[in-house]
């Protein structure tokens, strides 16, 4: 122990030697030299989660625009999911894996006004971009969307779409169904 305490008295020793021997001048460009590496070691680890940030906020309003139409289906932001379920009295949630193939066809569903007009309530829509384990285990969800309605914050009525072509068949008839059910 007393040599350690020894080697560290020895270095900073000569580090005050050292510092003692380097002029003023010398002195003013190294701290400025070190300012500047410590401004861009700064920078560098602030821009990426910045940067990070700005491009999930365009995916996000990317995919939005292609699957709901502020009127018959409408986004669900991430933070705002659990907070929907519990303060409506009735929801029809439509949890969309980005992966799967059958984003197309509930994007052909969201845009193909003649089948919306008989829609009753709006659906809900929340593509899973983030935390995706967490979501479809909290939500028990498997492959494929799901279309899941709460009644007062508890579960009545879900679907999980096997196929596309279920999707663009049945889709409107599972939400007749749910229609019918109250």
């Amino acid at each position: 122990m007393d040599e350690v305490k020894q080697s560290i008295d020895v270095f900073l020793n000569k580090l005050m030697e050292l510092s003692d021997k380097i002029e003023i001048k010398h002195k003013k460009i190294i701290i400025a030299f070190f300012s500047v590496l410590a401004s861009i070691l700064l920078f560098l680890c602030i821009l990426p989660p910045f940067q990070a940030k700005v491009r999930e906020k365009q995916v996000n309003n990317l995919l939005i625009s292609e699957l709901t139409d502020n009127k018959y289906y409408l986004s669900v932001a991430p933070d705002e999911l659990v907070s929907l379920i519990k303060n409506n009295n009735e929801i029809s949630l439509l949890m969309i894996d980005q992966t799967d193939s059958q984003k197309e066809a509930i994007t052909n569903l969201v845009h193909n006004d003649q089948d919306k007009k008989a829609m009753t309530q709006p659906v809900y829509v929340y593509p899973m971009i983030y935390n995706n384990k967490e979501i479809k285990d909290f939500f028990k969800l498997s492959k494929g969307a799901t279309l899941i309605h709460f009644k007062k914050a508890t579960e009545t009525f879900r679907v999980n779409f096997k196929s596309a072509e279920e999707i663009e068949f049945h889709f409107y008839d599972y939400l007749e169904a749910i229609a019918n059910q109250k």
